[in-house]
């Protein structure tokens, strides 16, 4: 896949992710880990979030505009 096909997916697969819940989300990500890693990578490296509050809390607040704006165009539904 190419870096513009992924980054074009990867609102889908954020999506699609955002389903499970934390303990299924850290045992898919362990067995990503063991499949691409082999031994001694971590599971919680995939899922640990290196970024400040404030920008975690900028990001869920436009991700909550995108989804009003799509929901007003009639683009998803409620």
């Amino acid at each position: 896949m190419s870096d513009h096909d992924f980054l074009v997916a990867l609102p889908a697969l954020r999506q699609a992710f955002g389903y499970f819940p934390p303990r299924e989300r850290h045992l898919i990500a362990t067995r990503l880990v063991e499949l691409r890693s082999g031994a001694g990578a971590s599971a919680w490296d995939l899922m640990r979030l290196e970024a400040a509050p404030e920008l975690v809390a900028a990001g869920m607040a436009l991700d909550e505009r995108v989804d009003a704006a799509l929901r007003r165009e009639g683009l998803i539904t409620p």
